[in-house]
């Protein structure tokens, strides 16, 4: 599976963040370790509306499940569909599951999966080679990912579709899926290069483009239930930032907490809250990462190790992969030498929809990125 700087940051960008909300407080965050299955590491890949955090945990086996916290923020196994390996990527609000998992008697081969809200793990189905893994699942249950070489969708029933790539392009895959049933994700196009898109009431994919060059990248990894789409593109100074798009679908570009290279946007509430992950140079981190994990406030990126209560000791995050509409936050981050699963619960208020600080700014003249995505800790499927 595919894994998963600041280019010039023109004076409209102040005046847009000026019509924004900045009633809030400042954010901080208290942590809670989620642990493991019994061995060493672990990443939080995807959070509910009730903070239940699905991800990977190491057992003590040695191998990885997929797995989905409850109430007291504790680990259920979710086990695998007989293979050794299998991951959680997305979760709803009824605690349905989906992801990955390695099959019995076919060994290297793994197939998306769905779970039941009481936690059992069903394949999802093939089509043509098969279905790889499951990215996202809404409320409504709809799943979207990675087929073999394009994206997928189902719908409520539960039966599978291909969903079409861009013009003349192939080879893509669904990353994320809100409550209306719109896809982001990213596609080749007839040029052979990934480009970011979104689907439109109808279906259709819409090709968001990038703020590159030409024969730039992008790539969508999350979507809010208003359309707007997170993910990476390249940027005119040749780097990959983290981009949010604005009501007019048109990329406004996040920079990176560097100043210059690399950035990911991965998830975003409603609020046009984005977490991520950015490059950071090895002389500001504990444990020679280069990657660290942030958070959009009113538009600027702030990285999330600054912003977390005091007693919250040892810790270094490195990524933040998704969050909710209540500004709870999961990802990964090494405590004590150790790669942990982590939820992030804010302290004080989250910004409310008012404060989606570049709805009608105009803010989409910025400039952009590209996907180079080196140190996020998904587990290949």
């Amino acid at each position: 599976m595919i894994r998963y700087k600041q280019t010039v940051m023109v004076a409209l960008l102040a005046t847009g963040l000026a019509m924004g909300s900045t009633a809030h407080a400042n954010l901080l965050y208290n942590i809670t370790d989620l642990g493991t299955l019994g061995g060493g590491s672990s990443q939080g890949l995807g959070i509910n509306a009730s903070g239940f955090v699905t991800g990977w945990a190491e057992t003590n086996n040695g191998v990885y499940h997929a797995f989905i916290t409850n109430s007291s923020e504790q680990m259920t196994d979710l086990g695998t569909l007989g293979g050794s390996n299998s991951a959680g990527y997305g979760i709803n609000a009824s605690g349905q599951v989906t992801g990955y998992s390695d099959i019995a008697n076919n060994y290297g081969y793994h197939t998306a999966f769905v779970t039941s809200p009481s936690g059992t793990m069903s394949n999802l189905g093939s089509l043509g080679g098969g279905l790889r893994a499951g990215l996202s699942i809404n409320d409504s249950g709809q799943v979207t990912g990675e087929a073999d070489m394009t994206a997928f969708i189902t719908n409520s029933s539960g039966q599978v579709s291909i969903l079409s790539t861009l013009p003349g392009g192939s080879d893509g895959r669904g990353h994320s899926i809100n409550a209306s049933g719109q896809v982001t994700g990213f596609s080749k196009t007839a040029d052979d290069i990934y480009h970011a898109f979104v689907t439109n009431a109808d279906g259709q994919i819409i090709d968001l483009g990038t703020l590159g060059r030409n024969n730039s990248s992008s790539m969508g990894y999350g979507i809010n239930d208003s359309g707007q789409v997170t993910g990476q593109t390249d940027v005119v100074s040749g780097a990959s930032h983290a981009f949010i798009t604005n009501t007019g679908g048109q990329m406004v570009d996040l920079g990176s907490l560097d100043g210059y290279y690399e950035s990911v946007g991965m998830g975003i509430n409603a609020s046009g809250q984005v977490v991520g992950y950015s490059y950071t140079p090895s002389f500001y981190t504990t444990n020679g990462s280069n990657y660290h994990a942030f958070v959009t406030d009113n538009g600027f990126m702030k990285d999330i190790n600054t912003l977390l209560v005091s007693s919250a000791t040892g810790w270094e995050l490195t990524n933040a992969i998704g969050i909710n509409n209540s500004g709870q936050i999961t990802g990964a981050g090494i405590h004590n030498g150790l790669t942990h699963a982590f939820v992030l619960t804010p302290v004080s208020a989250v910004p409310v929809p008012s404060a989606i600080w570049l709805f009608g700014s105009g803010l989409g003249l910025l400039v952009f990125t590209r996907r180079k995505n080196k140190n996020i800790q998904l587990k290949d499927g």
